[in-house]
């Protein structure tokens, strides 16, 4: 009588394909926190299956160890501290990261509840003034309306604070 292991075998091999997907997430996820499409990507780059993956970020999300709405929050936290950046660029950003449209207005107007969108653009304006002192004024507005609106601020944001800080 003979046993047949070929069941055992697959199920074997099952789990540890499921363990190897379990490991690279949470590899990535040491480094830095991520949104589920983010990872699911990351994961699908690597060649795993799409069962595999999906498996993994739901076993992950029972966990906490992913949450998008956190990673959000967080993300548009470094970004203003670091960067400085404004609304429009971190929209864009949290977009990419696959963060819901209705999720990204709440956060980010409560980013900027803590973070003055004003003190910022002032704070850009005389670090980029002192940069620019040898151009001309108007070279210097234009180059730092553009830096401004790079950094994800709209025109209605900026405009005040530039006729303020180039009145004569």
């Amino acid at each position: 009588m003979s046993i047949c292991i070929w069941p055992l075998f697959y199920n074997s091999i099952k789990i540890s394909v499921e363990n190897l997907v379990l490991k690279a997430a949470l590899r990535l996820l040491k480094y830095r926190s991520r949104s589920c499409i983010e990872l699911r990507t990351r994961l699908t780059q690597k060649g795993f299956s799409i069962i595999s993956i999906e498996k993994t970020i739901d076993y992950l999300l029972e966990l906490n160890y992913l949450d998008d709405l956190k990673f959000a929050k967080s993300f548009v936290e470094d970004k203003i501290n670091q960067k400085g950046v404004g609304p429009i660029y971190l929209k864009s950003e949290l977009l990419k990261h696959g963060i819901p449209q209705n999720q990204i207005s709440i956060i980010i107007s409560e980013a900027y509840e803590v973070h003055s969108k004003d003190q910022l653009i002032k704070k850009h304006i005389e670090k980029r003034k002192n940069a620019l002192i040898d151009k001309s004024s108007e070279n210097q507005k234009r180059k730092i309306i553009n830096f401004l609106q790079r950094k994800g601020f709209s025109w209605n944001q900026i405009s005040s604070h530039i006729d303020e800080s180039f009145h004569y």
